[in-house]
């Protein structure tokens, strides 16, 4: 994220607090731009906010910067602050990590050991005396409120002269993050609570000032209730005190009249009444009750303006609510409530149903009001009035409007009877687009509406009630609840009311649960499927409870929704068979059933009886399909329908079967959906979470998804159109993302595009949904960003770290759950990659550890098995070279490849591990001079199952090239033709590098593999210097791409090392080239100071070095003669000590034993002993390369 595009983020966020008007976002960038300081330091310096609330903020920020990959269009501002913990070794608190930073202090977790809970400590910047009195009036204002919805604060004291809090850590969200998932009744609620913790800050003499949505923190109780508290009373005073505090510190759009004009004497309780009811009103209405076009308007506008009426706002806003709201606003003090208590008594009258007290005195406010401003009309309106008061009048009144009332009740529930009627008629013809007839139902919705804005506020409650019914008949259940609980809130309480309310909350259940049924881990789910019956199903049974069965148009069917909520699931079928024989037409008695049959299912997996818990699901579908042969264009039943079918798959998934028809018919029955409303939201969602599985599936098949997974993208975009955010859509829109850059990475194309959508996407999905599968799929972005980095050659440990912290998470959210242990497990194998040899075998036997865990869960896992195989491959080839014997690791590494390839036969990775693995065996019995060819045929043939499960897997058609040119080298050793072989490898990377042209490792294998076929035209005599050279190039565009790789300078030192040795072999200098094949070695070995192949490249180097060198030299005393021996004494020495027993190292100190007994005439004889042990050593220990072993000594004329 560049500097300019974080000043914006910090803008946005200012304009969510309301600390700004969109219109002063490009003038407050460009003060920004001018002074090169935060945008937030700027409107912290002119009060506009406080430091809680840049704490918050700067937090946020910083969260988007992390998640977004950095490029500079500006110089940096100025360094960033440590977020290392002030103290070490403190044994008074134990930090756990950095919370946030404001513009005084920095924010930590940590935990008291002490008393065992976990605290916020907030600390002064250093060299801040004033900020640290702050802090410290901050601590002693807020530990004298006790009460439960105040933020505690636990101690103020000081450690090596640094200031510090400890307070209460609340693990929530602030009110202006968390409103969007609120109902009006729980905004009002959480008010109500704040309200009572500001009058108990009222009653030991402090006023807040500024209290705003962003200062209320909220958690949710055991219960699943919102609780609030309220922070930061960094700007808090005694008004008993004679302060002389800054008036205008705190918020500008929450800020009382008195506050606003500097009257400090005028400070009292009800300057924080007016900032409540300032809440209150953006909790109703969005936005602030005084807006100004900048801070200073702002100020200016809240002596004089009025608020809008909050129903102008929001329609669905109360009379009684609205009342409330603007008496807190008045601008007169005395005409406001006189004390928080009283405006939290008046609002739990408001959510009781009882009468509230501002019904009364309001019209005293307005009238008075009127009078003042309009005096002599108001004189002839009091005795016009006078003439008309009589007690009949009043009573005539109040009949003509209630009869009036009556006539809107009667008026719009016919409508709603009409709609649920032609939505029912719609939903019985056959399967067609339902678009026309829902517009024309959205036609009525504006009637119903352009009658209540008419009417007024006698047609507010049966036209809400209306709506909410009507579109409860759509099946737009989220909509539909938020105007049946204004009905209700209203007062309109009727049997049909409760009834309707009650079928939605239903329905809202039933979805919450089949979310909920995706959890994995039996006591997550368990527990979320407790706080959801709080939530929804106990309230459904109390309103279903006051509709009169006697009265119910199908009574049996209400006996059935309540003995269904109450669990009595027998009867609930009973009466559902009953209620049918009345009225077989009755679609919803079918898809009531089928939900209690799920219902059961669910029960029956939990009681561990699988064949119930199948036959249960098959019940249901029967139930949906019987609702489908009524209702065949009803988008909801298919919905019910792919739900199922996505259940049942998961179920069988852990419990073994098939799912490909499971499979076929959820997506069938989402198309199906599609076909009557093309535009349905609900099934956009699923048909593209639908797909996302699917291209998942691809995707471990090696499928190109590509045209495929533009088109889920498509649909993903055309569905966040309509609701933009749906965490629900955020987070399959992430994965689609992130399955389009896995493809990129896998042709080695750059994914940072992508990655960069992933993390942008899911940094706007809330805290409260981040569940499991976000950590793993944010662990994912980051696996294949530091993937990416590592095939350029860049350094991938931040990613790689980001990507464990992310799956650690998930793994805290949902222990039982494999896929975070198996994400785990693999980054730790790649970070294997960054660990020095000494701590690579306690690397990978703690990661072999994570893979064994997951196969304890479930044996048949097959990506367990398949990590663990590379875990024990890797550590086989570790312990091969240390020359100790991997053969044990070898062997169960293959069996847990093919158990993988047995689970799953269709995935090319596992046969590839195989034949990588008997590759590997190959080379251990190679270096042993055991049997080693049938573990070539094996390597091949695996190699073969892998591309004829996928033809396109370029990484299966890189490993034949490795066997076959490995085995060929193997042929010239023992003096045989590898030609066969060669033609086969250089053929098969021909193929490779069309799938995947830009991938190193193909320019890599191809280089090794016309090194081999140099070997053999050098082997016979002939020229190699056409065939060396194109493998340089090969090696060299490998290292192109990644410079850094020390393995690829082995291998083109190796290539070097044969070019001098053709040279030599044709009677030309070689000493140039064999300077820079012994450099390339030099650069291997800088990083990898045991690289056995450089190591013994380089020896061998050094040998030729001296052969070239005394071929030119006329005498043997040549100086650089004698350098070279010396050098080449000290490369073999070091190879000797590393490498004592390994047959090529036995096999060039002979050789080099041979050098020096023709120079030493003194202990000629001992050399020549000596060099024949050794010699004798090397072909007892691995007789295979004798051949090549005496061709080498044959080029290097060292007498047997």
């Amino acid at each position: 994220m560049s500097v300019i595009q974080k000043w914006r983020t910090e803008i946005e966020f200012a304009i969510a607090e309301n600390l700004i008007n969109p219109d002063e976002a490009d003038h407050l960038l460009e003060r920004a731009r001018r002074a090169d300081r935060s945008p937030l330091d700027l409107l912290m310096e002119i009060g506009a906010l406080s430091d809680e609330t840049l704490n918050r903020l700067n937090d946020k920020a910083r969260t988007i910067s992390r998640l977004t990959p950095y490029h500079s269009d500006l110089p940096p501002s100025r360094k960033g602050s440590s977020h290392e913990f002030p103290v070490a070794n403190w044994d008074r608190y134990q930090p756990e990590r950095f919370l946030g930073e404001g513009g005084m202090g920095k924010v930590f977790l940590a935990y008291d050991p002490r008393l065992q809970r976990r605290v916020a400590i907030k600390f002064v910047h250093e060299g801040r005396e004033e900020d640290a009195r702050r802090l410290i009036r901050e601590a002693r204002s807020q530990a004298r409120v006790q009460h439960e919805r105040v933020c505690k604060v636990f101690e103020v004291n000081e450690i090596d002269s640094q200031v510090y809090i400890a307070m209460e850590y609340i693990d929530g969200r602030s009110m202006t993050d968390q409103a969007v998932d609120l109902t009006t009744r729980e905004l009002v609620e959480v008010v109500r609570e704040a309200a009572l913790g500001v009058h108990a800050a009222h009653e030991v003499g402090l006023i807040h000032r500024d209290l705003k949505p962003s200062n209320i923190m909220l958690a949710k109780s055991e219960s699943g209730a919102w609780k609030p508290y309220v922070v930061d009373f960094g700007l808090a005073f005694d008004w008993g005190e004679d302060s002389t505090q800054m008036w205008a510190a705190g918020t500008p759009h929450f800020m009382a009249p008195e506050q606003a004009l500097g009257q400090e004497g005028c400070l009292d309780p009800r300057t924080d009444v007016y900032s409540l009811g300032a809440t209150l009103y953006w909790c109703l209405c969005g936005k602030p009750p005084i807006q100004g076009s900048n801070a200073l308007e702002t100020l200016a506008r809240i002596p004089q303006d009025d608020p809008v009426a909050p129903h102008l706002h929001n329609p669905r806003v109360s009379k009684d609510l609205e009342l409330i709201t603007l008496k807190c606003l008045r601008k007169n003090r005395a005409a406001r409530y006189p004390s928080a208590l009283a405006l939290a008594k008046d609002l739990d009258c408001y959510l009781r149903g009882d009468a509230v007290s501002v019904r009364a005195a309001d019209w005293s406010y307005l009238v008075a009001k009127k009078i003042r401003k309009h005096r002599v009309f108001a004189t002839m309106l009091v005795t016009t009035l006078l003439l008309m008061i009589g007690a009949g009048i009043w009573n005539w009144n109040l009949s003509q409007r209630a009869a009036l009332r009556e006539d809107f009740v009667r008026r719009f529930a016919e409508q709603a009877e009409e709609i649920e009627a032609m939505v029912r008629f719609t939903y019985m013809l056959p399967l067609h687009d339902i678009r026309v007839e829902r517009e024309e139902i959205q036609n009525r919705f504006s009637t119903i509406k352009q009658t209540m804005e008419t009417a007024g506020p006698l047609a507010s409650e049966a036209g809400n009630y209306a709506l909410g019914r009507s579109h409860s008949a759509l099946g737009e259940y989220h909509r539909a609840r938020s105007y049946l609980e204004i009905a209700w809130d209203q007062g309109f309480r009727e049997p049909r009311v409760a009834y309707s309310l009650a079928q939605t909350l239903g329905a809202l259940y039933h979805e919450a649960l089949t979310e909920v049924s995706k959890i994995k881990d039996p006591e997550l789910r368990l527990a979320r499927e407790k706080e959801l019956r709080t939530q929804y199903r106990d309230r459904v049974l109390d309103l279903l409870k006051l509709v009169p069965t006697e009265g119910a148009r199908f009574p049996e069917y209400l006996e059935a929704m309540i003995a269904f909520y109450e669990q009595d699931w027998e009867n609930a079928q009973e009466l559902l068979v009953a209620s049918r024989r009345k009225a077989p037409w009755f679609f919803e008695s079918y898809l009531l059933e089928g939900r209690i049959l799920l219902a059961r299912a669910r029960q029956a997996e939990i009681k561990g009886h699988p064949e119930q818990t199948r036959s249960f699901f098959q019940r249901a579908r029967q139930s949906y399909r019987e609702a489908l042969k009524i209702a065949p264009s009803n988008p909801e039943i298919y919905f019910a329908l792919a739900d199922l079918n996505a259940i049942q798959t998961n179920f069988v998934n852990y419990h073994g079967g098939a799912t490909d028809a499971l499979v076929e018919e959820g997506n069938l029955a989402i198309d199906n959906a599609l076909i009557a409303n093309p535009d349905s939201y609900p099934a956009m969602v699923r048909r593209v979470n639908l797909d996302s599985v699917a291209l998942q599936n691809r995707i471990n098949r090696s499928e190109d998804v590509t045209e495929d997974l533009a088109k889920a993208l498509a649909l993903a975009r055309r569905a966040q159109s309509f609701n933009p955010r749906d965490p629900r859509l955020l987070k399959v829109l992430g994965k689609l993302h992130l399955q389009r850059a896995l493809g990129r990475r896998e042709k080695t194309l750059d994914p940072s595009r992508d990655l960069a959508a992933v993390w942008a996407i899911y940094g706007r999905i809330p805290e409260g949904h981040r569940d499991h599968a976000y950590y793993v799929t944010l662990g994912l972005a980051h696996k294949i960003a530091a993937d990416h980095l590592a095939q350029n050659g860049e350094d991938s440990l931040s990613q790689r770290d980001a990507a464990i912290r992310s799956y650690r998470q998930a793994i805290s959210l949902d222990p039982h759950n494999l896929q975070g242990k198996v994400n785990l497990g693999l980054e730790m194998l790649s970070r294997a990659d960054l660990v020095t040899d000494s701590e690579l075998e306690t690397n990978l036997r703690e990661t072999a550890t994570v893979f064994r865990e997951v196969l304890a869960q479930n044996p048949e896992h097959m990506l367990g098995h398949y990590f663990l195989a590379t875990c024990l491959e890797r550590l086989g080839t570790l312990y091969g070279e240390w020359d100790l014997d991997p053969e044990g690791e070898f062997m169960e590494a293959l069996c847990h490849y093919e158990r993988a390839e047995e689970i799953q036969p269709r995935v090319p990775n596992f046969p590839q591990g195989q034949a990588i693995t008997w590759h590997l065996l190959a080379k251990d019995r190679w270096s042993r001079g055991l049997p080693y060819e049938s573990f070539i045929q094996k390597a091949e043939e695996a190699c073969e199952r892998a591309i004829q499960i996928n033809p396109g897997f370029g990484h299966a058609h890189n490993s034949m090239a490795v066997t076959l040119f490995w085995a060929a080298n193997a042929q010239i050793k023992r003096g045989q033709n590898p030609g066969q072989k060669i033609q086969r490898a250089l053929s098969t990377l021909d193929t490779a590098e069309e799938i995947l042209p830009n991938l190193p490792q193909i320019h890599l294998t191809r280089a090794a593999a016309l090194e081999v076929r140099g070997k053999a035209l050098v082997d016979r005599n002939r020229s190699a210097e056409t065939t060396l050279r194109q493998a340089l190039a090969s090696i060299d565009r490998a290292l192109e791409e990644q410079p850094d790789n020390f393995a690829f300078h082995g291998v083109k030192g190796s290539i070097l090392l044969w070019t001098g040795i053709d040279r030599i072999q044709r009677g030309k200098s070689a000493t140039s080239v064999l300077l820079q094949a012994d450099h390339s070695f030099q650069v291997a070995l800088q990083s990898h100071p045991f690289h056995r192949p450089s190591l013994i490249g380089r020896s061998w180097t050094w040998l030729y070095l001296i052969s070239d060198l005394r071929r030119r030299a006329e005498r043997s005393e040549d100086p650089a003669h004698t350098i070279a021996i010396e050098e080449a004494a000290h490369v073999i020495d070091t190879l000797a000590v590393a490498m004592p027993d390994h047959p090529d190292i036995l096999a060039i100190r002979a050789l080099y034993h041979g050098i020096r007994q023709e120079r030493d005439d003194v202990k000629k004889g001992d050399w020549a002993q000596e060099g024949r042990e050794l010699w004798n050593r090397a072909l007892a220990r691995n007789n295979w390369p004798h051949h090549y072993w005496k061709k080498q000594r044959a080029r290097l004329k060292i007498d047997p």
